[in-house]
């Protein structure tokens, strides 16, 4: 024969990546001739006796839900409901002891609508196969999956890392399969769990493990490492003009001296030329501070000091430096910022 089931079959498996969609089309294009034969005379003799019919796929075999315990799947049900319906929202961590945030409120208002969801079936969709994702993975035998009782059985960090684990040795082994960090669904599955462990505020330790499986360096896809287009253009724009980033390094003393002589003419000062000088100040810190170590401008202007778990640390002796350590739980990636202050940016 032209081509049956098996040579359909050898030919899907050695063919290149992103290539064999476009074949599965030809031959259930070919299928359909088949079948119809009497309508192609002309060519008839030239056709398979039989369709080639189905052939297999990548994908695993969806995850049947009924063979779970029924107390899992209402779990699951009303954790992903809480997940699309709650949103989430950074707690003022100082109790509103410093006023209102006016920053902090216009952006949420402009962001407003785009946190909304907004197709909540489709999102409660993604949610599921999420959950079937890591129940998939963490058990390949299907059947042992059919003790969990809740989701708390199933979201805990030792479940989450074997399915990670599972997951990257699948597409390590495979040569058919995309490699872990070659494709983006690893961490979208993740992220989306990430957001069911949130918004049902579950235990911190699996949080972490979510985030931290999701930072592996064999889940990373190679478009994370890229620059983006605004730091590109950035990074031309000081190769351009060297005097740009002459003027960002010497910012924080040419503030400072500013400063300096306003507080030294500080009792003829009125009080909007006063915080003009404090402002000045501040920013001369905060310049300095994001030189010594680049930091989102929310944690700078949140830095505390001098305070049980103080962000920015003095140097406890004469010959060290001042530290910068900001806890996970204060940063947007969640990863632990720690770095020293040179010492004449200190000063």
């Amino acid at each position: 024969p032209l081509i049956d089931t098996a040579i359909a079959r050898a030919e899907l498996a050695r063919m290149a990546r992103g290539k064999a969609e476009r074949l599965r089309r030809s031959l259930a294009f070919f299928d359909r001739m088949i079948r119809a034969r009497d309508a192609h005379p002309a060519i008839a003799h030239l056709l398979p006796t039989a369709p080639v019919g189905s052939t297999p796929t990548l994908r695993d075999a969806a995850l049947d839900w009924n063979a779970l315990d029924p107390g899992l799947r209402v779990a699951t049900d009303a954790a992903i409901g809480r997940a699309i319906r709650n949103r989430a929202s950074r707690e003022d961590r100082f109790g509103g002891r410093l006023g209102a945030d006016p920053i902090a409120e216009g952006r949420a208002s402009r962001h407003t609508r785009g946190k909304r969801i907004r197709k909540p079936d489709k999102a409660a969709k993604n949610f599921r196969a999420a959950v079937s994702w890591l129940i998939r993975h963490a058990w390949p035998v299907r059947a042992e999956a059919a003790g969990l009782r809740s989701l708390d059985d199933l979201m805990t960090p030792a479940v989450i890392e074997r399915a990670t684990e599972a997951y990257v040795a699948r597409a390590t082994a495979d040569a058919a399969l995309l490699a872990a960090d070659a494709t983006s669904t690893g961490r979208s599955m993740l992220a989306r769990l990430v957001t069911i462990a949130k918004r049902n505020e579950m235990d911190e330790s699996v949080l972490w493990a979510l985030e931290d499986c999701a930072d592996r360096d064999d889940m990373a896809a190679p478009q994370d490492r890229e620059m983006s287009a605004t730091r590109l253009n950035f990074v031309r724009l000081l190769d351009a003009d060297p005097s740009v980033a002459r003027a960002i390094l010497t910012a924080p003393r040419t503030l400072l001296v500013d400063v300096v002589r306003g507080i030294e003419r500080w009792d003829d000062l009125g009080v909007n030329e006063r915080i003009e000088v404090l402002k000045m100040g501040m920013a001369a810190a905060m310049w300095a501070l994001q030189i010594a170590r680049p930091l989102r401008t929310f944690n700078v202007h949140e830095m505390t000091v001098d305070v049980d778990g103080a962000e920015l640390r003095r140097p406890l002796k004469a010959d060290a430096q001042a530290q910068v350590f900001i806890d996970r739980r204060r940063v947007k990636n969640r990863k632990d910022l720690e770095h020293a202050i040179p010492t004449h940016l200190w000063e």
